[in-house]
């Protein structure tokens, strides 16, 4: 079958329209795309010096240097195209419904790396530092476009979509130097709760793990129903395993110091009446 049969002629030259063509144009045509070329390479190479003056993640210069290149050199093209008489209306055409193609089924992509962009932009945590976001406590390995790496504390690794981090609160763990953590202490009534406290403080400075600077604060907090509430407020070292190790050792050493001055801890308690006549104590009869 004759080509011409396969190709409708009229709808080549709808396209391209050769009449308005002079014999410089081909040549500012291969001149626009080597253009192109220089220029997206130069933008690519100034992203790149930028993103790493801004503590961006490589993979996000990286991308943001190639969009910027191929985006510069696709315009040469075009412009290239409209020189040799190409109609541009087709191929706009075309590019806006790939554009729409391209929000529309990678929409989740480009909310994560958009997340990504002002995880990076507004830098709330950094490679190393220890967070907790949504369930997941551990170290930032990696902010990539798509998921922020986390080395759990317990030795896995998870993947967290970048948006997903952005709406859920941010805890950074080891933002500054130390923590704060307590401990809820029950005594009976009657105890001398100066004396007490005195001995719990002095128990928190003598823990492992409890730092000196800034000072343990042991306060009375309430008088409950089976004993009185003292609560112990120490520092320590900012990490998970820290804190965790800080409260047990802190916990040993009350426990030992209240049992060597006689301190009792309360414990849940109640006291039943019945049979008794005004004039008469009640029995004894503590459960």
């Amino acid at each position: 079958m004759p080509f011409a049969q396969l190709v409708d002629i009229g709808q080549i030259d709808e396209l391209i329209d050769v009449s308005t063509v002079s014999p410089w144009d081909p040549f500012f045509a291969v001149v626009s795309v080597v253009a192109g070329v220089i220029v997206g390479r130069l933008s690519r190479v100034l992203i790149r010096r930028y993103g790493k003056r801004s503590g961006l993640a490589p993979n996000l210069i990286d991308l943001f240097g190639t969009v910027v290149l191929w985006t510069v050199v696709s315009l040469s093209v075009i412009i290239a195209l409209s020189l040799v008489g190409f109609n541009l209306a087709p191929i706009w055409l075309a590019i806006l419904m790939l554009g729409v193609v391209g929000v529309v089924s990678g929409r989740v992509l480009l909310e994560n790396f958009g997340a990504g962009v002002t995880l990076q932009a507004r830098t709330p945590f950094v490679p190393g530092d220890q967070i907790v976001t949504g369930d997941v406590t551990g170290h930032v390995r990696e902010v990539n476009s798509r998921v922020v790496v986390i080395d759990t504390i317990d030795g896995r690794q998870v993947l967290v979509p970048n948006a997903m981090v952005l709406r859920n609160p941010i805890t950074n763990l080891t933002k500054h130097e130390h923590r704060m953590s307590r401990l809820d202490v029950s005594v009976i009534y009657g105890t001398d709760l100066a004396f007490a406290t005195s001995v719990i403080d002095d128990a928190l400075c003598s823990a492992d793990g409890v730092v000196d600077d800034p000072a343990p604060v042991v306060q009375v907090a309430s008088f409950d129903d089976s004993g009185i509430t003292i609560v112990a407020r120490f520092w320590h070292l900012p990490g998970v395993l820290d804190e965790r190790a800080a409260i047990h050792a802190s916990a040993l050493s009350i426990a030992e110091a209240m049992r060597a001055n006689d301190i009792e801890f309360a414990f849940p308690q109640l006291t039943m009446w019945w049979g008794s006549q005004p004039d008469q104590d009640p029995p004894d009869t503590a459960l």
